[in-house]
C-alpha cells in the first residue's frame, strides 16, 4: 500500500508567527497575507520568511526589520546610517565582526551597544562582554547590511574616517566682577 502524503498547514514558530502580526498591526500585510502564510505546508526559518516577504509580498527588508525588532522585543539599528571610525572596531575586532554578523555602534557609559544580524546565539553576547569588559546591549541590524559594512571597511581602510571632532571650546565674554562689597 502506498502512503498519500497529505500536504497540512505548518503553523509557523512563535517569533516568526509574531513577525507576521507586527507586519500585519502595522497595516503592511492584509489579514488574506497573514492567513496564507499561516496556511504554507512548509516550515520556514527566519530567513526564508525574510525572502518569501519581500519576494510575494513586496515587503521591504527594514520593514522586515522593524517588524523582527517588535516581535523580539528587540531595538533596531539601521547600520546603513552608522558612521564607521577608527574608533569603531576598538574593542570588538573586525574579524570577530565579520564571522559573527555585528557591528559595534556606539558606547554609553559602561554599556557597548552592538547591532546584531542574529540576535538568537546565545553565547555571543557573554562572549562579547567577557571580551570587551563592558555590559553589551543587543540590537537589531540587517545582516546583509552588517556583513556589507564589515566587508567594505576591511578592504578599503581608506574609507574609514576619523572620529567627529569635539567642538570648539566656547569662549565667553562675560563682564568683569564687581570689586565693592556685594553685601553692604
Amino acid at each position: 500500500p502506498h502512503s498519500l502524503a497529505i500536504a497540512r498547514a505548518m503553523p509557523l514558530a512563535k517569533i516568526q508567527q509574531g513577525v507576521v502580526d507586527e507586519l500585519v498591526r502595522l497595516g503592511w500585510l492584509t489579514l488574506e497575507q497573514q492567513a496564507a502564510l499561516a496556511n504554507r505546508p512548509d516550515a520556514l526559518s527566519g530567513a526564508a520568511l525574510d525572502c518569501l516577504l519581500q519576494a510575494e509580498f513586496t515587503i521591504t527588508p527594514f520593514r522586515c526589520l522593524v517588524a523582527w525588532g517588535r516581535a523580539t522585543q528587540l531595538p533596531i539599528c539601521d547600520v546603513t546610517q552608522h558612521r564607521v571610525t577608527v574608533l569603531t572596531f576598538e574593542r570588538i575586532p573586525q574579524d570577530f565582526c565579520q564571522v559573527s554578523f555585528l557591528l559595534p555602534v556606539g558606547q554609553v557609559g559602561e554599556r557597548l551597544l552592538v547591532a546584531m544580524g542574529n540576535t538568537f546565539e546565545v553565547n555571543l553576547q557573554a562572549k562579547l562582554e567577557a571580551m570587551t569588559g563592558k555590559q553589551v546591549v543587543r540590537m537589531l541590524g540587517l545582516e546583509k547590511d552588517i556583513q556589507e559594512i564589515n566587508s567594505r571597511e576591511r578592504n578599503d581602510p581608506a574609507e574609514i574616517s576619523e572620529p567627529p571632532c569635539a567642538s570648539p571650546p566656547i569662549s565667553l565674554s562675560l563682564p568683569p566682577l564687581p570689586t565693592k562689597e556685594l553685601h553692604s
